[in-house]
Order: structure tokens, then C-alpha cells, then sequence
């Protein structure tokens, strides 16, 4: 679990460890699914290889995944 998901006070507090065990559920989903099922097992690793490639071609494709990976972790 995430260390915000403790930061809430008050009514708002159960609010955020459920919402990070939910997240929590929803992320082993995703994997158990992709790595049992044999067709999708190599999609993350060439979705990852595609960015890598991309990202190599065009350095501002980099700074947008760092900065939305960025943004979107801390709101």
C-alpha cells in the first residue's frame, strides 16, 4: 500500500487505504491475467521495447512519459 493511503484524518480516513487495496486488487488482477494466459505474456515486454525505441528516437516522447508518470503518481 501506498504511505499516503494513511494520510487522511477524520470521516475522509478509511477513504484511502480502501482506495489503495483496490488498487492493490486490481494490479495483481491485471497480472495474473497478462502471465496466464501464454498469447499476452510478451505484450508488456514489447510494449516496453516499442517506447524504448521511440523514446530513443525522440528524447521530448521521454520527458512526457516521465512527467505524466510523474504527475499521475503524485495526484
Amino acid at each position: 500500500m501506498h504511505f499516503a493511503a494513511f494520510a487522511g484524518v477524520g470521516q475522509d480516513a478509511q477513504i484511502g487505504p480502501q482506495a489503495a487495496f483496490v488498487h492493490l486488487i486490481c494490479n495483481l488482477f491485471a497480472t495474473v491475467v497478462i502471465y496466464v494466459n501464454p498469447l499476452l505474456r510478451p505484450v508488456p515486454l514489447l510494449c516496453a521495447q516499442n517506447l524504448a525505441r521511440i523514446a530513443s528516437a525522440h528524447r521530448w516522447v521521454l520527458a512526457i512519459c516521465l512527467g505524466t508518470a510523474f504527475i499521475s503518481e503524485n495526484y
